[in-house]
């Protein structure tokens, strides 16, 4: 339940909004690694689909509806390729078309199955109505291996993972409610649902937490959720200001960069230079993998930036000698 005195459900869209775009209490985000490199991972924040569906009853009772269909096939994108030249197998793609006060927003959602891909679905069709973007805003901490209440675990079995515990959860948690604290009151007040802090979510069952970043891999890692909020979402650069990088590089560069929130001119200048070095999407998440690998974090963006102004100067002295 909120811990507000607000007055649910409301009759507009415009009292609506507000409401659903407030963040969740501490106790209902969870947190899951993406992008993992040798020795760490960017760790992304993420909720359940359950949020979705008990933040749209509370504010707005039974003013919304949802439309389920799968994607069709002709929108599909191409197989990727393992290792042997095979086709790796497609996850399920569904299209939710929500509607809350008269107004539809759709979006494609992507599992490894139909549960994975509604759940993904209705979280980011959701996002326009301002549910669950404050995970957007939030800081997306690079973690490290290791024992301590800030450090990832490894897996065990034949293909081991870093996984956050409830140990590190609890301490990513403490940051975000510091996040709330400091910047997240800008969506407004916390509001909960009656959440329990050592609940495992449902789209979290099985041998990951959903992404949705990834549920899906999470609203989740794996699908494009994950890519995106398992950062998604981590940091938003409108698409001019990337320089022709894509979101999950941009989202990388930032958690690499800055502790908290980025400061997004400087974010976008490092990308006009990686891009004037002639540096491309795949070579600069490499990179940005070597550099986290460092033990200082100063020393790990220092050297990022350095190796970028190398590679503008090397370009501009090829080019006057072409």
């Amino acid at each position: 339940m909120s811990q507000t005195n607000d007055v649910f459900p409301v009759g507009t869209l415009s009292e609506a909004l507000p409401q659903l775009r407030r963040p969740m209490r501490p106790e209902a985000v969870h947190f899951k690694p993406q992008s993992e490199f040798a020795r760490g991972a960017l760790v992304v924040g993420y909720i359940d689909a359950r949020l979705v569906y008990e933040r749209l009853n509370l504010v707005v009772g039974g003013a919304w509806s949802c439309d389920f269909e799968p994607l069709a096939q002709a929108l599909w994108p191409e197989p990727e390729l393992d290792r042997g030249g095979k086709p790796k197998p497609l996850p399920r793609y569904v299209v939710a078309r929500l509607t809350v006060c008269g107004v539809t927003r759709e979006d494609v959602g992507e599992g490894s199955d139909p549960k994975g891909a509604y759940s993904d679905a209705i979280k980011r069709a959701a996002v326009p109505f301002g549910i669950g973007r404050f995970l957007y805003a939030m800081g997306s901490p690079t973690l490290y291996e290791g024992d301590r209440e800030n450090e990832l675990r490894r897996s065990k079995g034949r293909n081991p993972r870093l996984v956050v515990d409830r140990r590190s959860e609890r301490w990513l948690r403490g940051r975000y409610a510091e996040w709330l604290e400091r910047s997240g009151r800008a969506f407004g007040a916390p509001l909960g649902h009656g959440d329990d802090p050592e609940a495992v979510p449902p789209d979290a069952q099985g041998s990951q937490p959903e992404g949705e970043a990834p549920p899906d891999g999470e609203v989740e890692t794996g699908s494009r959720e994950s890519r995106e909020q398992q950062g998604a979402s981590v940091v938003s650069l409108p698409e001019r200001q990337r320089a022709g990088y894509g979101e999950q590089a941009v989202a990388e560069l930032a958690a690499l960069l800055y502790e908290g929130e980025p400061d997004r001119r400087e974010l976008r200048d490092t990308l006009e230079t990686a891009r004037a070095g002639g540096v491309t999407d795949k070579q600069l998440r490499a990179a940005i993998a070597r550099a986290a690998g460092r033990e200082d974090r100063a020393e790990a963006g220092f050297g990022l930036r350095r190796w970028l102004a190398r590679r503008v100067t090397a370009r501009g002295g090829a080019q006057q000698a072409a």
